[in-house]
């Protein structure tokens, strides 16, 4: 029941706390093993790894989608092969100089917690001040790029658990983090965090909806959520919007289905297999004040572990443009808002806000029914509204309908639905730090401390620039052609 006290129960024993740390955090790594493109006829052509001849058919666009693959999934296809077919393929280079090796490992700190295999950051930076060490890494760590063959030691992990909110040491609330080898960190950060966005960014690749960018932050994903509230509320034109929490977002991405995504982004596949298949035959240890853990955990029988871990450097570059592609797809589909300014008249499209897990998806002149939303989101951390407006007689002007009496069902892998909230049009939440609401009416930062006031300010700040600036006449305009 929802007004159900909450039971806690506490674990002192070292054997009770892995046991329960163990059912916490086993479920994640199979969380992505319901996508598509791990079952059925995807699944058998494209293996763990998307290694296969018929992956290179989507990589070129030639491949010829089944009649029973859903119409997301063969947006997400169609998505994937225009962007292989725009990037070069293994675009990326596979090889670190010694040079690069030193001057990465000068740059971190050696404080940083070590691994499992107690080889911490301070080892290799003094590996780096030597050039026959460093040639001996550089050229060690180039050889697993090429050749896609990864140390044994790289698939061994060390999970820590950090509190969330401080004090607060329940183990739901808790954020689970990977200690990886620093080789092999340094390689995914090399080859995904830094080559494979340089890519993207290049070929224009990650869209303006993905906040977290260089020269850009929550706030200004913030700023165009209320852009686009008042667009839908001046206009009076439908408005649906969904706000998600895509928590433990970097464990729920298919290996078979970022494989692809790396590869068209440039990505070569021998550097795919590197980093994946470690995680793929990953064994967890845990650290907590007892120690580490004498026994590991590891994949179920006849399954592999997915998903790109929490602690792993490739992380945020894999999720970044593993949400281009699903952001372009849902545009693809006909969703997302559409404003066409009155003094450029351009349009200008935008499927949502997406900053790290927090995700806010608009449509426009759209029906929120049963088959809008599919996934594995928790209801209770979701809600959306929906800016209808009505026609009032008596004061000849058009004002917010009420919301719709039954919640928004989400469609969830097992067949079973989760409900989202619809809520009315003048209730205010908070997402990215600031609370907002489709009406316009903010009023309530101003009585609001600390954090929620001066995101708040920052915002208002923006907005007067802008205004600022079409006063003064000071926006370009391209009057070439």
């Amino acid at each position: 029941m929802a007004n159900e006290p909450m039971r806690l129960r506490e674990y002192t024993a070292q054997e009770d706390i892995e046991r329960v740390v163990r059912e916490e955090t086993q479920p994640r790594f199979s969380a992505a093993a319901s996508s598509p493109f791990c079952q059925g006829l995807l699944g058998e052509q494209l293996g763990y790894l998307s290694d296969t001849t018929i992956a290179e058919s989507f990589l070129d666009g030639s491949y010829e989608i089944p009649p029973e693959i859903d119409d997301a999934t063969a947006l997400l296809i169609d998505e994937i092969g225009r962007i292989g077919q725009s990037v070069i393929r293994g675009s990326t280079r596979q090889d670190i100089s010694p040079d690069k090796f030193s001057t990465y490992w000068r740059r971190v700190r050696e404080s940083t917690s070590s691994s499992y295999s107690g080889v911490h950051f301070g080892h290799y930076d003094v590996a780096g001040t030597n050039e026959r060490f460093a040639t001996f890494f550089a050229k060690k760590i180039s050889l697993t790029m090429r050749s896609g063959w990864a140390p044994s030691r790289w698939g061994i992990g060390l999970t820590v658990l950090l509190e969330k909110i401080a004090g607060v040491a329940l183990v739901n609330k808790t954020r689970a983090i990977l200690l990886m080898e620093g080789d092999y960190n340094m390689q995914n950060r090399v080859i995904f965090g830094d080559r494979m966005m340089s890519i993207a960014r290049e070929h224009d690749l990650i869209p303006d909806d993905q906040y977290a960018e260089k020269e850009s932050d929550g706030q200004d994903g913030a700023f165009m959520k209320k852009l686009v509230y008042d667009f839908s509320r001046l206009m009076k034109i439908v408005l649906g919007i969904v706000s998600e929490d895509a928590s433990n977002c970097y464990d729920k991405i298919a290996h078979p289905f970022c494989s692809l995504v790396f590869q068209a982004f440039g990505v070569a596949i021998a550097s795919d297999i590197a980093m994946l298949s470690c995680i793929q035959r990953m064994k967890f240890y845990l650290r907590t004040a007892f120690g580490e853990s004498p026994g590991f955990m590891t994949a179920l029988v006849g399954a592999i572990i997915q998903g790109l871990c929490q602690g792993n450097a490739a992380s945020p570059a894999g999720w970044s443009v593993v949400c281009a592609v699903l952001l372009a797809a849902y545009n693809q589909g006909g969703h997302g808002a559409k404003i066409k300014p009155p003094i450029r008249g351009d349009q200008f499209e935008t499927a949502g806000v997406l900053y790290d897990d927090n995700v806010d998806l608009f449509t426009m002149d759209a029906d929120m029914d049963e088959e809008s939303l599919v996934g594995t989101a928790k209801g209770e951390k979701c809600f959306g509204y929906l800016a209808d407006y009505i026609w009032d007689d008596e004061t000849g002007q058009r004002h917010y309908a009420p919301p719709p009496e039954k919640p928004l069902p989400i469609l969830l892998p097992d067949g079973t639905t989760e409900e989202i909230a619809v809520l009315s049009c003048d209730v205010h939440q908070v997402t990215l730090g600031v609370a907002s609401s489709p009406d316009g009416n903010d009023h309530h930062h101003l009585a609001a401390e600390g954090k929620a006031r001066d995101k708040w300010k920052s915002i208002r700040t923006k907005a007067e620039v802008w205004i600022n600036r079409l006063k003064t006449h000071t926006c370009r305009r391209d009057t070439s052609g």
